[in-house]
């Protein structure tokens, strides 16, 4: 049995009878505690690639659209640098109400259909999203929207699960609920499809960074008492890559 089927089969014993959620539902669950987290390997990764391609980019002045933008973890660095307009959607409202407290004026939306309310054609400098991507089914008409609302030259910006850790097994995206896991629904999108559907809108790529399971990681697998895991994905496998950051130009 692969790792993948065994994370599935924990779960689903932690879980008896339990489908996994959709994201609007989990991500109510969950954002109680969301900004809790302190172990959370995947952000800690996303935090470091988001950082690495905004690095160069200048947000003063311009509208931004964080798509499922969830409880704002980047909006204290974003808002720092005086955009004229951020604009958060996600699908989970739970999530949102937190962001509104943290930011009491921010702007959201709940985002439904891949539609994103509020924004006029080409009105929009940047799109980002962090970790959101798997989520989404319809990837052709979420991005269509994006290219909608995007101005010539605006900015896409995105970082996901890489498809080489999925097929691994260490992308089951799941959280603890009253002392139960909570397996979200989600689906894998392999590189070369998004790489298709960005051509097809005639984004150019700017930048394409993978994060690869390396030592500096290894102390997340052994707080979570899962060093077998992480020999298995770096030492025996050939440093697989988790996490990458993709950023796109609209032409």
């Amino acid at each position: 049995m692969s790792l993948l089927n065994l994370i599935k089969k924990a779960i689903r014993r932690l879980v008896p009878g339990k489908q996994p959620l959709g994201a609007a539902k989990a991500y109510d669950l969950w954002a109680a505690t969301y900004d809790s987290q302190s172990d959370n390997l995947l952000i800690y990764l996303d935090d470091q690639v988001f950082a690495a391609m905004s690095e160069s980019i200048s947000c003063e002045g311009k509208v931004l659209a964080d798509i499922g933008c969830g409880t704002g973890r980047h909006w204290q660095q974003l808002l720092s640098e005086k955009p004229s307009r951020l604009i958060g959607y996600d699908v989970s409202e739970k999530m949102l109400q937190i962001l509104r407290q943290k930011f009491p004026q921010a702007e959201t939306q709940v985002l439904k259909d891949n539609s994103l309310q509020g924004l006029q054609d080409g009105s929009c400098d940047m799109i980002i999203s962090n970790l959101v991507i798997g989520y989404i089914e319809d990837l052709d008409t979420a991005f269509a929207e994006w290219n909608r609302v995007l101005k010539p030259g605006g900015i896409v910006m995105i970082t996901e699960l890489h498809p080489e850790a999925l097929q691994r097994g260490n992308g089951v995206r799941a959280f603890s609920h009253d002392k139960r896991m909570v397996q979200i629904k989600n689906y894998s999108h392999p590189l070369q499809k998004i790489n298709t559907l960005a051509k097809a809108l005639q984004w150019e790529t700017q930048s394409f960074i993978e994060r690869r399971i390396d030592e500096s990681v290894r102390p997340f697998y052994l707080a979570q008492d899962a060093p077998h895991l992480y020999e298995r994905l770096y030492e025996d496998a050939g440093n697989v890559a988790l996490l990458y950051g993709w950023q796109f130009r609209k032409p």
